[in-house]
């Protein structure tokens, strides 16, 4: 099937994992793309499974970390490959080389996702990654995008808690059409059960203030963008 006719249907519908609540428990998997690498990024404190997408075997080298499996088609990597599985694409493909590399690790039960180097450089495959982590939520995992001192992440029919060490600034964007039942609290500016669309952003510069803080969505999908200063501690389903 040609995936772009298949639009969202290209995770199968097994993977809807996300049933309790609870911190982070589940098959973590770190991609690593051939975007920036800004130096601030931490890998989980946990074991995890590796995988390049092309020239993200750079970055995946500059974090001290060998890869389980290199895929790409080969169009930027640089250097030498040292890696214990390689799967080569060819170049004329539907998918990305970093959607590659998630439709694997799904395969292979990760639910859990970190990608790196995934953002900068081309504008255009920072915003396909975004869309990415939408099609992760809908179906039950947690992803998280790890940039210039802030993390993107989405959340669906759930609620992500966050610690009262968390400081700075947060935004908060609804990426379907209409997404309802949003509430935040222990912020400084509060939600109670509103509606967000994706075409007003209602939802940005927010700020913790020093308490437990919850952001909740019933009904579509929150793009959650806040710096590396705040710690989620978990989620619960709606």
């Amino acid at each position: 099937m040609n995936q772009k006719a298949a639009a969202v249907g290209w995770l199968p519908f097994f993977l809807l994992i996300f049933t309790g609540e609870g911190s982070f428990h589940g098959m973590v998997c770190c991609i690593f793309g051939a975007g920036e690498l800004y130096g601030c990024e931490q890998l989980p404190d946990c074991s995890f499974f590796s995988i390049c997408a092309d020239g993200g075997y750079d970055t995946a080298q500059k974090m001290g970390v060998t890869p389980d499996v290199f895929i790409g088609d080969f169009d930027s990597l640089r250097g030498d490959l040292s890696c214990r599985e390689v799967i080569r694409l060819k170049p004329e493909k539907d998918d990305t080389d970093t959607l590659s590399a998630v439709k694997l690790a799904l395969e292979r039960g990760y639910t859990d996702f970190y990608f790196y180097g995934c953002t900068g450089g081309r504008t255009d495959h920072t915003i396909a990654n975004i869309q990415i982590l939408y099609e992760l939520a809908n179906r039950g995992c947690r992803a998280y995008l790890l940039g210039n001192h802030e993390i993107f992440t989405c959340i669906c029919g759930c609620t992500a808690c966050f610690s009262e060490e968390s400081e700075g600034m947060f935004s908060v964007f609804s990426l379907s059409e209409t997404s309802t039942g949003v509430s935040e609290t222990g912020v400084k500016y509060t939600l109670t059960n509103a509606k967000m669309t994706n075409g007003f952003p209602i939802g940005v510069s927010n700020e913790w203030i020093g308490v437990p803080a919850e952001i909740s969505v019933k009904n579509g999908t929150l793009l959650l963008i806040y710096t590396d200063k705040a710690k989620e501690t978990g989620r619960r389903s709606l």
